[in-house]
C-alpha cells in the first residue's frame, strides 16, 4: 500500500513536472517569436536559430501521429506571431506582419487574410489554398487564388465568417490589378504543412516545399477575429 501511494505520487509529480515544462516552452516561444515579430528581416535567421531547438522540444508534446486525428484541433482562426515565410511580391506592396491571419477549415480549403500596404493605402490580402491529408502530421497544401478587399482588415471581425463569405461569393474582394496578364503571385504553389504543435491556444508549423525540405516556420496563436 505505501509502495503504491508513492508509485501514485511519483505518477502526479512526473505529471504535473511535464505540464510545467510545456507551459514553459510555449511561453519561452511567445517570448522569442513576440520579440523578433518587432525586429527587421535581418534577423529572421537569429530567431529561426533560436527557435528551432525550442520547436524541436516542443514537438515531443505532440501525441497526435496523423493530421487526421490532429486536425480538429487546427481547424479554425489563428494570428500570425512570427513566421519568416517571405514570399515576392511587387515592390509597391508590402505586408503587415503584424495583422497575419489564417482561417483552416474541414471542408479542405484554407484562407490567410493580411493587411497590405500599396501607394493608394491598406487594402486586405486574401489568398485561398487547398489541402489534402497527408502521411503523417502533414497537409499538403496548393494555393488557389489571390484576391484583393476594400481598405484593411476591420478590428474584431470574425474571421471564419470573413472566409466562409468569400468562398460563398458574399465577400466584398477582387481580382489584383493585372492578374489576368501577369503570374497572379503564389497561385499554384504546392508543398507540405506540418502542424508540429497545436493546442487550444498556439500552433506551430513547418512549411516545407515538395522535396520536404523547410521553406518556413510559423508561431501562431488561435483567435476569432481580427485583433488590432
Amino acid at each position: 500500500m505505501i509502495y503504491r501511494s508513492i508509485l501514485i505520487a511519483g505518477s502526479l509529480f512526473a505529471g504535473s513536472a511535464a505540464a510545467n515544462n510545456l507551459q514553459s516552452l510555449k511561453d519561452e516561444i511567445r517570448s522569442v517569436a513576440t520579440f523578433y515579430a518587432t525586429q527587421s528581416d535581418e534577423y529572421l535567421e537569429d530567431a529561426r536559430l533560436e527557435l528551432e531547438p525550442l520547436i524541436e522540444e516542443i514537438s515531443e508534446y505532440n501525441d497526435k501521429t496523423l493530421a487526421t486525428d490532429q486536425l480538429p484541433s487546427v481547424v479554425g482562426a489563428w494570428k500570425e506571431i512570427w513566421s519568416n515565410e517571405r514570399e515576392p511580391s511587387p515592390f509597391f506592396l508590402k505586408i503587415d506582419r503584424s495583422q497575419v491571419y489564417q482561417v483552416i477549415t474541414d471542408q479542405g480549403y484554407f484562407y490567410n487574410f493580411s493587411d497590405v500596404k500599396t501607394p493608394l493605402g491598406t487594402t486586405t490580402g486574401v489568398l485561398r489554398g487547398t489541402y489534402e491529408q497527408d502521411k503523417g502530421l502533414a497537409l499538403a497544401i496548393e494555393f488557389t487564388d489571390v484576391k484583393l478587399g476594400f481598405g484593411g482588415l476591420k478590428a474584431d471581425k470574425n474571421l471564419l465568417s470573413f472566409a466562409s463569405d468569400i468562398e460563398n461569393g458574399r465577400g466584398s474582394v477582387f481580382d489584383p490589378p493585372g492578374s489576368e496578364r501577369t503570374p497572379n503571385g503564389p497561385v499554384g504553389i504546392r508543398g507540405y504543412l506540418e502542424n508540429v504543435y497545436v493546442d487550444d491556444d498556439l500552433r506551430i508549423a513547418i512549411e516545407r516545399d515538395l522535396g520536404r525540405q523547410v521553406r518556413a516556420i510559423f508561431v501562431l496563436e488561435r483567435v476569432q477575429t481580427v485583433q488590432k
